[in-house]
């Protein structure tokens, strides 16, 4: 296995074509109403009929926003182990918003099973406003995710727990030497 990095990269900025179909298709819809309620607002005589027709196409916007932005937007998760900050980059397009936070809380590095036939996952448990998770890699093997999550637990310097299923918990010895993996 290679040595990790000190961040991990949780998800893709890169869309599936059928979601950027779909998206642009919501997206070109939004447009029309909005022009089509500019249009109404300077064709018609009077004012208030004008912005009543405009406010009934903001209507008909305010119903595919969501689901232009459901699916022409990507998250995109960066976990940095050395400083404990957990940063998500939001984008549409070329547009992008990074949020950054300090994961001050750590409590446990997961090994976690759901099934026989899927992936062995690996969380990071913590603690802000309730326990929350960052998932940060799917291995095919136990040996691969148990090497992974020891050098996470040790780095982090937090316990590594294996669950075999939902209250049925074990926790692995981690090496307490300072370079591991490096």
């Amino acid at each position: 296995m290679q040595t990790p990095s000190k961040i991990i990269v949780i998800g893709d900025d890169k869309l599936p074509i059928w979601r950027l179909v779909i998206g642009g298709l919501a997206f070109s819809i939004l447009i029309y109403f909005l022009i089509e309620g500019i249009i109404d607002l300077y064709q018609h005589p009077s004012i208030a009929s004008g912005v009543k027709l405009l406010i009934s196409q903001l209507y008909n916007i305010g119903l595919y926003l969501p689901v232009a932005l459901a699916f022409a937007t990507t998250i995109t998760k960066y976990f940095d182990l050395s400083n404990k900050s957990l940063t998500k980059v939001y984008g549409i397009g070329p547009f992008k918003k990074k949020i950054t936070r300090e994961i001050h809380n750590l409590d446990y590095v997961q090994i976690y099973h759901p099934s026989k036939n899927s992936f062995i996952e690996l969380r990071i448990w913590y603690y802000h406003k309730g326990h929350r998770t960052i998932d940060v890699g799917r291995f095919t093997t136990k040996e691969d995710a148990i090497e992974y999550g020891k050098y996470l637990a040790q780095l982090l310097k937090i316990e590594l727990i294996y669950t075999i299923r939902p209250g049925n918990s074990e926790t692995i010895e981690v090496e307490n030497t300072a370079t591991a993996m490096n």
